[in-house]
């Protein structure tokens, strides 16, 4: 099963290099990453998020699909489309504030 990441992209996880995440993860030194940060717990969060978002850039493959915007296009109900549109403005607060944990 594959999600959307971007505009028109989506992750293949099922062809994605486990092994190679795997490799990628314990080749980091995690008690001097943890030591870098002994105060920040946000940071120490948002550098966590970089690693784990590098690895997945580095091992998964994406592809582009400009079908992945159809299921926009059924009609939906007032209160559906409401439940969406609060949904999106989450979802792109949490894209823009990757770092923010009480989103």
């Amino acid at each position: 099963m594959s999600s959307i990441t971007h505009n028109d992209q989506a992750y293949i996880w099922r062809l994605a290099d486990y092994s190679g995440i795997e490799c990628f993860l314990s080749g980091i030194h995690w008690l001097d990453f943890v030591s870098q940060y002994p105060i920040s717990a946000p940071q120490l969060w948002c550098a966590f998020v970089a690693v784990l978002h590098a690895a997945v850039d580095l091992y998964v493959p994406r592809f582009k699909s400009s079908s992945l915007h159809r299921a926009s296009k059924i009609p939906r109900s007032s209160d559906i489309r409401k439940c969406l549109a609060k949904k999106r403005a989450l979802w792109k607060k949490i894209k823009n504030n990757r770092c923010d944990t009480y989103l």
